[in-house]
Order: C-alpha cells, then structure tokens, then sequence
C-alpha cells in the first residue's frame, strides 16, 4: 500500500471542540485560569476565551427553558442550607480558630455565590472586594461602658 493511500480518519470538528468545551468547563470549575486551561489543552488562551462565551451562552439558553425565579429560588435554598450548617459549626466550635474558621467558609461561600451569579450574567456589576481573613477577637465581650450609660440617663433627664 502507498502511502498517498492510508487510510486518513476524519477529525470531526465538532465533537473535538465539544469535548474541549466540557474539559474547559470542568476545568473552569476547579478554579484554574485561562491561561493554565490553555497550556493544559494546547490550544490558544482566545480559544479558551470562545469556549467560556460559548457555554455562558449554553447555560443562558437552558436558563431560558426554565422559569429563572425557579432556578435561583433551588440555589439559593442550596447555598443557604450550606450556610446554615456552617452556622451549626460555628455555634458548635469549641475554640476561637474553629469559630472563624466556620466564618472564612461562610464567607467563602457568599463570595462563590456571587461569582457563580456574575458567570451566569445575572450580577453584572463588580461587588465590594473581601480581603484577607476574618480577624475577629471572639471572646472580647461588648459591655456598655459606665460614660454610655452616663450619656443615656443624661438624655432621659432632658
């Protein structure tokens, strides 16, 4: 057999690129960057950036399908289940780390609830920025000091 004869199998563009759109979007979920998805795949970070418009626009169109009050209304029970357990840990929690760990995690998820909200369009705008952990002294009581309670009997005289 000549070699102008092999046998050339057809590459099928499509189910190539949905393939790498699922490997995008997964991916994607895991929390790696454009660039890193593009270095992982091979291909160029523009492509990357195609793929993620593309299922933005899949995931609009799904939306579409179903009432969007439905959908969020499930995520948002969701999420807040999520939170309440981490309310759980936190009442729970024996020591001061555990307590703000339980509320970096509460936190964490407001701030994922909010991404996964602007990738699907639905928050446009930019939120205020959250930074560095929580350092919240726990055990620091708040007692009304003798000038506080000086200052409201002064005003109950008036």
């Amino acid at each position: 057999m000549s070699q102008n004869n092999q046998y050339k199998p057809e590459v099928n563009y499509s189910n190539k690129t949905e393939r790498r759109r699922q490997l995008v979007k997964k991916y994607l979920a895991l929390g790696r960057t454009e660039h890193q998805i593009a270095d992982k795949l091979d291909v160029a970070r523009k492509t990357i950036q195609r793929d993620k418009e593309k299922l933005k626009e899949e995931i609009r169109e799904s939306i579409d399908k179903e009432p969007i009050e439905d959908l969020l209304f499930d995520f948002d029970n969701q999420i807040e289940t999520v939170k309440d357990e981490y309310w759980r840990t936190y009442q729970k929690a024996n020591t001061d780390n555990a307590k703000i760990g339980a509320l970096n995690n509460i936190r964490g998820l407001m701030k994922d609830k909010i991404k996964i909200l602007q990738n699907l369009g639905i928050i446009r705008e930019e939120p205020e920025k959250l930074e560095g952990d929580l350092n919240i002294d726990i055990t620091e009581e708040i007692i009304p000091s003798d000038s506080d309670e000086d200052t409201h009997s002064d005003e109950e005289e008036e």
